[in-house]
């Protein structure tokens, strides 16, 4: 995640993953200290929306992102929370007419075009916060669960 202040920009790695010692050099050898933070620990569900409550932008990059949806980009929709989000074929598909961004996961110079270009055009961030609200609202557990049920009764019915 991502926090976009007038400060410029800071960003919060978090949760487990398999590269923490890579990604720690890294940063260190780059002089990132100050500007990325990473929180290398499995999470609790129940504790995500607390980690996440004041970001500014949410980023989901998975490597696997063409073969499943992401849960990332849900905790961050349902949370108001705006996305940058490396180009998926199933979430664009089925969030087009919601006009979100999306980067080029394979073009590290793509992920940066996007980023800065949501720093600097706050019409266009504003935009992107509103769209994720109304995503929220429209994927509300009080709106979907009734159609969840249907769906259960109709294929035990058949």
């Amino acid at each position: 995640m991502v926090y976009m202040k007038t400060s410029g920009l800071k960003f919060t790695i978090i949760g487990e993953g398999n590269y923490e010692e890579e990604i720690a050099k890294l940063i260190k050898s780059l002089g990132l200290n100050k500007v990325v933070s990473l929180i290398n620990k499995k999470i609790p569900q129940d504790e995500i929306p607390n980690m996440i409550k004041n970001a500014d932008l949410g980023i989901v990059s998975y490597s696997c992102l063409n073969t499943i949806f992401s849960n990332k980009f849900l905790e961050y929709i349902a949370m108001g929370i705006p996305t940058l989000m490396a180009f998926n074929k199933h979430a664009y598909n089925y969030y087009k007419k919601y006009n979100l961004e999306f980067y080029n996961r394979e073009d590290p110079s793509s992920f940066a075009e996007r980023l800065y270009y949501l720093y600097k055009d706050r019409k266009r961030y504003n935009e992107l916060k509103q769209i994720s609200v109304e995503l929220s609202k429209r994927f509300k557990w009080s709106k979907e669960k009734r159609k969840y049920i249907n769906l259960v009764e109709q294929l035990i019915d058949e």
